[in-house]
């Protein structure tokens, strides 16, 4: 599966045929942020992991249940808030250790917007949750912790 939320900075069209070419089902759905404009990542109010998916659900303009039930199906949900998403706290990434452990990696702003039975989830599935201050890069940057990190498969 892959998830995309529609914003101006996506293109299904480009996304149905990479998905098609990969062998991957496409899962596209409108987002809606505070301001009432679309979310302009997917990775600011969701993020997937090996076991765990967050996201804010709220943020889902229609259809948020056939996300959640299709997600479901491989992994856990862990709901965040409007107020979180704010917080940069579905802007995380899973990473890997020399140890082959598997890190959670945000910023302080978003480490500190979870709440803490959340936090509590959260360190049931991750060795280490890794966070730093990135107030500049979130007030300027427009992204957090999971925009400044690339991906190898």
């Amino acid at each position: 599966m892959a998830y995309m939320g529609i914003s101006p900075r996506s293109d299904e069209e480009l996304a149905k045929k990479w998905a098609s070419e990969h062998d991957y089902q496409l899962f596209a759905f409108e987002t809606q942020s505070h301001t009432g404009k679309p979310i302009y990542h997917s990775d600011v109010m969701m993020y997937i992991g090996t076991e765990l998916a967050v996201i804010c659900t709220e943020a889902i303009k229609t259809g948020a249940n056939n996300v959640i039930n299709q997600l479901s199906k491989t992994h856990e949900i862990l709901e965040i808030s409007s107020d979180q998403l704010i917080n940069f706290c579905g802007n995380c990434i899973e990473v890997k250790d020399l140890n082959n452990s598997i890190n959670l990696i945000m910023s302080t702003r978003a480490y500190e917007g979870y709440e803490s039975s959340q936090l509590k989830v959260l360190n049931d599935y991750f060795k280490h949750i890794i966070h730093s201050d990135l107030k500049t890069i979130e007030a300027y940057g427009g992204g957090s912790a999971r925009c400044m990190i690339m991906e190898l498969f």
